[in-house]
């Protein structure tokens, strides 16, 4: 269910800059649609390089490699706000802004409020009317991460899907 929702809106928002924390199955979707929209290109941030290298090869099996570019961005200590998390390596993160974000990573098994260091590393980066996808938005864990990001970026609308996971969907509707 989450899948079809990114391929949905990648194809009805025609994203020109796509930023995936976490690589996958969603990867290929992602690309995927891009390659059927004809123009964008997908940035996927993956902590693991081997699962990374696996994904390039993925890639290259379904001929997307052109529309997606898999970015091995290790877990390194980040300070946010008086919060200290391990997160991806943002010295690794490509330039420009985005305009569509899917947050699946990293995993929960690297400490509490893992996702949450993506709202203030990113979201200054994400042009008006981007959207975000927090997956697994049903645990306690990224409820508070949304509770969080909505006090601390009131520019941003949230909605709720309810998928088997959960999801959420931010829309960005104003500059900071």
């Amino acid at each position: 269910d989450l899948l079809r929702e990114l391929a949905e809106a990648t194809l009805k928002h025609r994203p020109q800059s796509v930023l995936e924390c976490g690589a996958g199955i969603s990867t290929i979707v992602l690309a995927r649609a891009l390659q059927r929209n004809g123009k964008g290109h997908l940035y996927s941030l993956e902590h693991d390089a081997r699962f990374a290298d696996q994904s390039k090869q993925r890639l290259a099996e379904f001929g997307l490699s052109d529309w997606a570019t898999i970015i091995h961005a290790p877990l390194v200590p980040a300070s946010v706000g008086s919060r200290q998390h391990l997160w991806y390596d943002a010295s690794k993160l490509p330039a420009g802004n985005f305009d569509l974000t899917v947050i699946d990573g990293p995993p929960t098994t690297q400490g509490q409020l893992s996702r949450y260091p993506a709202g203030p590393i990113l979201f200054g980066r994400l042009n008006i009317g981007a959207l975000v996808f927090l997956d697994d938005a049903r645990r306690a864990d990224e409820q508070k991460v949304a509770q969080l990001w909505q006090r601390e970026f009131p520019e941003f609308q949230q909605r709720y899907v309810k998928l088997d996971k959960g999801l959420l969907v931010l829309e960005k509707l104003k500059a900071k």
